[in-house]
């Protein structure tokens, strides 16, 4: 005989689902979260933008944006927050080169703990440049700000999605070029983000 699933799902409010499956007779209670805030109105920016996280150890959440007085204002940076325990932390800055607007991180965590935060500066997509900062203690702290390929301009390594590590350990970050006409492709490294190779646009 077939055991029968029995599955019940209530909506307990706009952020939140709980339910409970009967499974052969074991029943196994669930809660979704849908969203949750990270922060109230005492915050260090007026508006925040083009979030992105990562799961890290001991279930661990950190997240990062970009935040500041308006979306491309000379004083918007990259910021971050931690879960830690169910509760998040304050906003932290991450990334500031002062006089020129942030946009755009991506965090990435690789096999060996090193995380990656790239994200974008300038005033114009067309001259924006690519930067990448590092931290090798789970985002506690991270090093100076560095530019992903010196002397590039128009965003390279991943412009606003995840980068994707293929099984021989290639990074393959999704791009685009802005412009009257947006085009795809994707930027390649073969050796951990040192060097990257732009692939054929996607037209």
């Amino acid at each position: 005989m077939d055991e029968i699933v029995l599955v019940i799902i209530f909506k307990l409010n706009s952020a939140c689902y709980s339910g409970m499956i009967n499974f052969g007779g074991v029943i196994l209670e669930f809660e979704i979260k849908i969203h949750e805030h990270l922060f109230g109105d005492e915050r260090p920016f007026n508006n925040c933008h083009a979030s992105t996280l990562i799961l890290l150890p001991s279930d661990e959440i950190l997240v990062a944006y970009f935040g500041g007085t308006e979306e491309g204002n000379d004083d918007v940076a990259i910021w971050y927050s931690r879960r830690r325990g169910g509760r998040w932390s304050s906003p932290l800055k991450a990334a500031d080169i002062k006089g020129i607007p942030h946009w755009n991180p991506v965090l990435y965590r690789e096999e060996d703990g090193t995380i990656y935060l790239f994200y974008k500066v300038g005033h114009k997509i067309p001259q924006w440049r690519t930067m990448l900062i590092t931290s090798r203690d789970n985002g506690q702290t991270w090093s100076e700000s560095k530019e992903l390929v010196e002397g590039d301009r128009g965003g390279r390594g991943p412009v606003k999605n995840k980068l994707i590590r293929l099984s021989n350990g290639t990074w393959l970050a999704p791009a685009s070029v802005e412009g009257e006409y947006w085009n795809a492709f994707t930027d390649s490294s073969f050796d951990r983000g040192k060097t990257w190779i732009i692939k054929k646009l996607i037209r």
